[in-house]
C-alpha cells in the first residue's frame, strides 16, 4: 500500500481492521485514503460500488454514504424479465447511475478526458 501513496498510519489503521475480519470497513478505509477523503465518507459494499464511486469522486460528484443497490436489485420483476428473454436493464446501468456515458468512460480510461 505505501507504493500507492498511503502512509503508515493509514495503513496500520486498514490492516486493523483486516485482522478483526472487517473487510468492507478495510476496504472504505482504502478507499477514503486513497480519494484523499476524511475518514468515513465512504461505506463500500461491494466491488462494483468501489468503482461507482471512485467515478464520482474523479469526476467531481460527491461520493454517497449508503447501501449500495446492484443493478439487478433494482428490477421490479426480474423473474418476468427472464421469462421473457428480454435484457434485464438498458445494458447501461453504470450511465443510469452515475450520469456519465460508457464513451465517457472509455475516453477517461483511455486519458483521453
Amino acid at each position: 500500500m505505501s507504493s500507492y501513496g498511503v502512509s503508515q498510519t493509514s495503513i496500520d489503521s486498514i490492516m486493523t481492521y483486516m485482522n478483526g475480519g472487517h473487510c468492507q470497513l478495510a476496504c472504505s478505509r482504502y478507499f477514503d485514503v486513497t480519494h484523499q477523503l476524511p475518514e468515513g465518507t465512504t461505506s463500500i459494499q461491494h466491488p462494483n460500488h468501489y468503482f461507482e464511486e471512485s467515478r464520482k469522486v474523479l469526476t467531481g460528484v460527491k461520493p454517497t454514504n449508503g447501501a449500495y443497490r446492484s443493478p439487478s436489485s433494482q428490477i421490479s420483476n426480474p423473474v418476468q424479465a427472464s421469462k421473457d428473454n428480454q435484457p434485464i436493464g438498458d445494458g447501461d446501468d453504470f450511465n443510469d447511475e452515475t450520469g456519465i456515458s460508457m464513451d465517457d468512460l472509455d475516453k477517461m480510461e483511455a486519458g483521453a478526458v
